[in-house]
């Protein structure tokens, strides 16, 4: 989504939080590696998944985020808003598992950081935005805090 939305938008948010993105997928891909997993990413082109649902999003993302520049800018809030729903999901499910409970939290830090920049971006265009994944406590106490530095490489 965000390399679809940077082609149309030319903002170096996207460009930025894409790769940052694929620091993530990297750091999940050494657990996978670890652990012996099936990895569910058996084809890296854009807009391709195993999984139906995330089809249907990156279908429905993209299509809001060509509607305008608000739309890519409220796009890439509601992203980062379900990748910290989803990952508070995940790491509630790890028990004393050190460096899969570590790693999520290494992806909380940049998902939160990426949350600041999106609504940073999006409220210099005097826009505001109601959180839909997270509580609106959750989403203020994100956006008011300082940028994490993290270890994802």
């Amino acid at each position: 989504v965000y390399k679809n939305l940077y082609d149309m938008y030319e903002l170096d948010i996207y460009n930025n939080i894409a790769k940052s993105g694929q620091s993530h997928m990297d750091a999940m891909k050494v657990l996978i590696d670890k652990y012996a997993l099936a990895d569910p990413n058996i084809d890296d082109s854009v807009g391709v998944f195993s999984d139906y649902h995330f089809v249907e999003a990156y279908e429905e993302l993209t299509t809001l985020g060509s509607e305008s520049l608000e739309s890519a800018l409220k796009v890439g809030i509601i992203i980062e808003e379900l990748d910290i729903k989803d990952i508070n999901e995940m790491a509630s499910e790890v028990e004393g598992n050190d460096d899969i409970v570590s790693t999520y939290e290494e992806l909380l830090k940049g998902s939160r950081n990426h949350l600041r920049a999106f609504s940073d971006v999006f409220s210099s265009k005097g826009l505001t935005y109601e959180p839909q994944f997270v509580s609106q406590e959750e989403f203020d106490a994100i956006i008011n805090s300082p940028m994490e530095t993290g270890n994802l490489k």
